[in-house]
């Protein structure tokens, strides 16, 4: 419990309910618990789902907001029940309990944490919710409490600035973790020596994660093409008049060489390079080795040097592996 005699909370009209009418402090306090459970809510997408977090559509931007508001409104009043604080609010030394000085019950703090998403976040509606914060902002700047506040006390302990710079620290963690989560998606299920099956494998992820249109097919694990699950509308697949076919190059059912072939006679219009198809059977590969822990810029770099120069003969060598195209044409 906190000493009311060393808080430095202001006291409200009735003169005997510590306040806390620092706008920016809650501010920041309040997004830093709101980038914790978004970092759970997109490290649930990813680890369960193999969702792509670094490529969310604006769409699923806001459909992600909305729960993660569902996530506070029901983990914020434990953290109230428990530690009459937040992990946002601790760090800035915000504590919030009853007027007898007690935690809030799990029902008070639902029911303040529901005034909070309400009519301090205007449930996240686009407008709305920047007129609540202003409202809010206006109604602290002139001492007033906040309607989800009558029946709470808020405290801050001291305003020490260590506590800025351990907000800091803390801010930049979570965004390490949110980077540690796009980087390990580029990391594809199968590492080091690859079956046809695993290649097969990886070779998928990468068309989903990428959400790569290659005419509705995917690899079954005989590295042979099958239909995949619709994606729409595949007018973009023109000028790919024929799939190409892999072949596996094995030594012990471990792969040695992946190659493709294709050849494509008497059409009339434009052909596309098949780069699209190169490129998943690529990353499937290279991904797959050891010495790209990080799979850091090689990745995109791996993607534009199989686009550069598609109708030409060459040779790279890219960290371990090889690559070679062959093309002829008239």
């Amino acid at each position: 419990m906190i000493n009311r005699e060393e808080d430095t909370g202001e006291f409200s009209e009735e003169g005997n309910v510590p306040r806390v009418y620092s706008p920016w402090r809650r501010f920041f306090a309040r997004s830093f618990d709101l980038s914790l459970y978004n970092i759970l809510w997109l490290g649930f997408l990813a680890l369960m789902f193999q969702e792509n977090i670094g490529r969310r559509s604006g769409f699923e931007n806001y459909l992600d907001t909305v729960v993660i508001l569902v996530l506070m409104l029901f983990l914020e009043p434990i953290w109230l029940r428990y530690f009459k604080t937040t992990p946002g609010k601790r760090i800035l030394g915000l504590w919030i309990e009853n007027p007898e000085g007690n935690p809030l019950s799990y029902k008070e703090g639902l029911e303040r944490t529901f005034g909070v998403i309400a009519k301090g976040l205007g449930l996240n509606i686009p407008i709305y919710n920047l007129f609540c914060l202003y409202k809010s902002y206006t109604m602290l700047g002139e001492k007033k409490p906040l309607s989800w506040e009558q029946s709470s006390a808020y405290i801050v302990k001291d305003r020490k600035k260590y506590r800025i710079a351990i907000y800091l620290l803390g801010s930049a963690i979570t965004l390490m973790i949110f980077i540690t989560l796009v980087f390990s998606q580029r990391i594809p299920p199968n590492r080091g020596e690859l079956t046809i099956g695993e290649f097969a494998e990886n070779h998928n992820y990468y068309v989903e994660y990428f959400e790569m249109d290659l005419g509705n097919r995917i690899l079954d694990e005989n590295g042979d093409w099958r239909e995949g699950i619709p994606q729409g509308n595949d007018r973009s697949f023109h000028g790919y008049p024929k799939v190409p076919e892999y072949h596996f190059v094995l030594e012990d059912d471990v792969i040695k060489e992946v190659y493709m072939e294709v050849e494509v006679e008497d059409v009339e219009g434009w052909i596309n390079s098949y780069g699209r198809f190169e490129i998943p059977a690529a990353l499937a590969f290279v991904g797959a080795r050891e010495e790209l822990r990080w799979f850091t810029g090689r990745l995109t770099d791996l993607g534009d040097l199989i686009n550069e120069h598609n109708f030409e003969d060459r040779k790279v060598n890219h960290g371990s592996a090889t690559f070679r195209w062959e093309v002829e044409y008239s």
